[in-house]
């Protein structure tokens, strides 16, 4: 079961952190070289009652999660370019195993050459961890001796030929993901993988603030060690998509795309995929400090442990209020089914969270909250629950 980590609300904090900074100048450090430092930490005392993600053998305990972040913008023209960096230190007080340090860097930039050419390029390294009982040890928590540790590489990129006065406009694009595990490999060796990606779309305006979309997603997915019980997992994943973005009014914007997915793979020992695939986000803001979004999807990707494919259909809600310039509350819930083609399970994940943060002065915020987590599954090995209360503060230098 795929689910976010710390680390990576860490890194939207970091991004969200350098947007409040640039519409605020005073959180912003000015340097001669024209980058604007956004430097900053957030420091969260946490406590969940199921720290191995386990359905029978729960064990709760403290957690005090330290993340300093520094962001970096510079605006040259219409050229735009973004650096992110930072760092997380949890010491868990009731089970040291679980101890982490975490850390991130990832940066892009954006060029617009003339009005009918302009390039995005955007990359990330992350090295972090899975939460014992997650990922490649699923409901094996309590046997689990550590979180594996893992490092990601992420480089994106794309080219637009068309001038936005125009309806019609071309992206081609590609990239390259590698994932590769740090301990524990006995299991986690024939989970390293390395993915190439080539991408191609087809945008056209209708008005309105509309654009239809048809585009071409091709992932070339290779393990590097062949699982001697599971066998090759080296596929192909394609995606076929049509759609459209929209901004109907200052109220309401989103995206909408659906089409034909295929997996395909080397072994014959392994069944293809195919189906229908689809995503989607809408956002509506009836007043300006509040913002409602909505977001489902369904998709085929690769397993963390067992079976071939996992056919996997995720829905979001959330809403977003401002009470007033110092004070904001998040409600969000969020639904996945996950149904497993070559292995006889389907799981239904809950995850339910309300926060709220207020600034108390120029530079410090507190923030609480609280996760529900709730896993049902037709294996009953794989069932648990947890809760996450959590106290943090926050400063934006």
């Amino acid at each position: 079961m795929n689910k976010p980590t710390y680390l990576s609300l860490l890194i939207a904090t970091a991004l969200s952190s350098a947007a409040i900074a640039q519409d605020q100048a005073g959180y912003v450090i000015q340097t001669e070289s024209g980058f604007d430092i956004m430097p900053g930490f957030d420091f969260k005392l946490k406590h969940d009652d199921n720290v191995s993600n386990d359905g029978v053998n729960e064990q709760g305990s403290t957690i005090a999660v330290f993340s300093p972040f520094v962001a970096a913008r510079l605006l040259d023209g219409v050229n735009e370019y973004n650096l992110q960096a930072g760092v997380s230190k949890g010491n868990y007080f009731s089970s040291s195993q679980d101890n982490f340090l975490d850390a991130y860097a990832s940066g892009d930039a954006k060029w617009e050459f003339s009005d009918s050419h302009r390039v995005f390029v955007e990359a990330e390294f992350v090295d972090g961890h899975e939460e014992r009982g997650t990922g490649v040890f699923d409901a094996g928590g309590s046997a689990q001796a550590e979180p594996a540790e893992f490092r990601t590489l992420d480089v994106n990129g794309y080219f637009e030929f068309g001038a936005r006065s125009t309806p019609a406009r071309i992206r081609l694009g590609g990239g390259y993901t590698q994932k590769d595990y740090q301990n524990l490999e006995n299991v986690t060796q024939f989970r390293e993988f390395n993915k190439t990606n080539a991408q191609a779309a087809f945008y056209y305006d209708t008005g309105a603030f509309t654009s239809l979309v048809a585009q071409v997603t091709r992932d070339d997915i290779r393990y590097d060690r062949i699982d001697p019980v599971g066998g090759d997992r080296d596929n192909i994943d394609t995606r076929y998509l049509v759609g459209m973005d929209w901004q109907a009014t200052a109220l309401t914007s989103g995206e909408f795309r659906i089409g034909y997915q295929k997996k395909s793979f080397d072994s014959a020992s392994r069944e293809d995929f195919s189906g229908i695939s689809w995503q989607a986000a809408v956002n509506w803001q009836p007043l300006s400090y509040s913002t409602v979004t909505l977001e489902t999807g369904r998709r085929a990707r690769d397993p963390d442990l067992r079976g071939d494919v996992i056919k996997e259909s995720r829905h979001g809600l959330g809403w977003s209020h401002d009470w007033s310039q110092d004070m904001q509350t998040n409600l969000t819930v969020g639904h996945v089914r996950s149904d497993y083609q070559g292995y006889d399970q389907e799981d239904k994940f809950w995850r339910y969270e309300a926060k709220a943060s207020y600034r108390i002065s120029y530079l410090w915020k507190l923030e609480g909250g609280v996760q529900i987590s709730d896993r049902s599954s037709t294996d009953a090995r794989f069932e648990y629950d947890k809760s996450v209360v959590y106290l943090g503060v926050g400063m934006n230098l």
